[in-house]
């Protein structure tokens, strides 16, 4: 059970240092910074990830750009099965989730 929960805690750091590396020019600060990432779950199993993000207005006009952002840099870690973003708080949150589902 120690070792599950080593290995937890060394791929949320490797999560949450991918997510730092995703800009928001607008603000010109990480969406982990801006504390637009939020309960962010790794499945049991290891093999799934979820989030929700949460962009800084209901109205943010880079909210696709980021939330892709967000998918690829979780993509890009080549680290789980499923990958779960969904979104929180904006006025194209289905919009933006259908995007994100095509994503592979």
């Amino acid at each position: 059970m120690e070792d599950q929960q080593k290995l937890l805690q060394v791929l949320e750091e490797q999560v949450w240092a991918a997510l730092d590396d995703v800009i928001d020019p607008e603000i010109q600060m990480s969406v982990v910074r801006g504390n637009m990432i939020h309960d962010l779950k790794v499945g049991e199993g290891f093999g799934s990830i979820s989030l929700t993000f949460r962009p800084t207005t209901p109205d943010c006009p880079i909210a696709v750009h980021l939330a892709t952002q967000i998918k690829d840099a979780l993509l890009n870690l080549n680290l789980f099965d499923r990958i779960d973003v969904s979104v929180d708080q904006h006025k194209l949150k289905d919009m933006i989730e259908d995007i994100l589902n095509r994503m592979r």
